[in-house]
């Protein structure tokens, strides 16, 4: 699943879904890979056929993920 920002803002971004889930205290909670671009909070995006707003970010460590789960 791809995950790229309207054209309206710049500069463009794009990232690919790794997790996604929902947590009780904090909602819809997306692991992605940004690829191009930047990404900030209060900006919209668009993954597949859903939209929304990026609210808070934090940098993950990538080493407890299982190298099978990523689709390269």
């Amino acid at each position: 699943m791809k995950l790229s920002i309207p054209p309206s803002v710049t500069p463009t971004a794009e990232a690919t879904v790794i997790e996604s889930y929902v947590k009780s205290t904090e909602g819809r909670v997306l692991l992605l890979l940004v690829h191009r671009g930047i990404l900030k909070t209060g900006e919209q995006f668009v993954c597949d056929k859903f939209k929304g707003r990026i609210r808070s970010m934090a940098i993950a460590d990538l080493r407890y993920i299982p190298k099978e789960n990523i689709e390269k």
